[in-house]
């Protein structure tokens, strides 16, 4: 069963994680983002949906919206074959998102455990901004605090400079 935005806002509350929702018009890009002004723009994050070629194993991967992701590089850090984007199919099949909606948030919809977690290390002791599940409203919250809700509900995160 699919994560709901009320559980996650739940899960935050319970674990005493202070954190600001904004509601706002569909973004697909980092680009419309910014053209709306979100509040705390230095703190907006791109999740990426990857997978390595035989489609076996798969990696939700947040990093600053501005940054550029080696693939080679992470690949070398991860230990794994030559990585690619996964396809939208998986992402629905495996996490409930649909595209323009991939969220680390969206660990919370693998019932499997299949889907690691990787935040770039610059988000660990700051603010960052990542869809709440759709691409129409925004979670602002601390990275650690991010990464520790998602541990204590059985996801693997990881750290790594990006």
């Amino acid at each position: 069963m699919a994560a709901a935005r009320s559980e996650i806002i739940s899960l935050l509350n319970a674990a005493g994680i202070a954190f600001e929702v904004t509601e706002h018009q569909p973004i697909y890009t980092v680009e419309e983002g910014e053209a709306l002004k979100l509040p705390h723009p230095e703190a907006i994050a791109r999740t990426l949906f990857l997978c390595d070629d035989k489609h076996q194993n798969f990696w939700l991967v947040t990093l600053p919206k501005d940054k550029k992701l080696d693939l080679k590089a992470l690949r070398a850090q991860l230990g794994s074959r030559r990585l690619t984007f996964a396809a939208a199919e998986e992402l629905d099949a495996m996490l409930n998102l649909p595209p323009g909606s991939v969220t680390p948030l969206g660990a919370l919809n693998d019932s499997e455990g299949r889907v690691p977690v990787i935040i770039d290390a610059a988000f660990k002791e700051s603010l960052i901004g990542v869809p709440l599940l759709t691409n129409t409203a925004t979670i602002w919250l601390n990275g650690a605090d991010l990464a520790l809700m998602l541990t204590q509900q059985g996801h693997k995160v990881n750290w790594l400079a990006l």
